[in-house]
C-alpha cells in the first residue's frame, strides 16, 4: 500500500506513494518558504520596525491564525493559482527545465494549481 502508485478500484489495488510524495514535498517547499520569512518577519518587528507600525503589523501577522483553511484555499484558487498560471510558473518552468529531478517537480503546462501553489497556501498558513 505504501509503496505502490496504482490506484485501481476495479481489482481493489491501492497505492498511496503518489499522495505521500506529493504531501511531503509540498510540505517541504511550503517550510523553506515560511520559515526564512517568519525569521525575517521576527527580526524586522523586533528590530527594525519602528513603533507606530510594530502593533498593527504584529496585529495582521497574528491576525492570519484566526482565518479558516477553506477561506486559504479558496483564496488561493481563485486569486494566487490565476496570479501564479500567468507570471511566476512559465518563469520556474524555464528555470528549472534542465536540472534533474526539479524539471518534475514544475513539469506540464503551467494551469496555476500544483505543488507550488499550495506550499505557497500552507506557508501563508503556517507563518503565525
Amino acid at each position: 500500500f505504501l509503496t505502490t502508485e496504482s490506484w485501481n478500484p476495479v481489482t481493489e489495488k491501492f497505492g498511496a506513494l503518489a499522495p505521500i510524495y506529493g504531501t511531503i514535498i509540498t510540505s517541504a517547499i511550503a517550510i523553506l518558504i515560511a520559515v526564512p520569512l517568519g525569521i525575517g518577519i521576527a527580526i524586522f518587528l523586533t528590530e527594525l520596525c519602528p513603533r507606530a507600525l510594530r502593533r498593527p503589523i504584529g496585529m495582521a501577522v497574528e491576525l492570519l491564525a484566526g482565518i479558516p483553511s477553506i477561506i486559504y484555499g479558496i483564496w488561493g484558487l481563485f486569486v494566487l493559482a490565476p496570479f501564479l498560471q500567468t507570471t511566476v510558473q512559465p518563469f520556474i518552468i524555464w528555470l528549472f527545465h534542465g536540472v534533474p529531478g526539479l524539471n518534475n517537480l514544475f513539469a506540464g503546462p503551467p494551469y496555476g494549481i500544483g505543488l507550488l501553489t499550495s506550499a505557497m497556501i500552507l506557508a501563508i498558513m503556517i507563518l503565525p
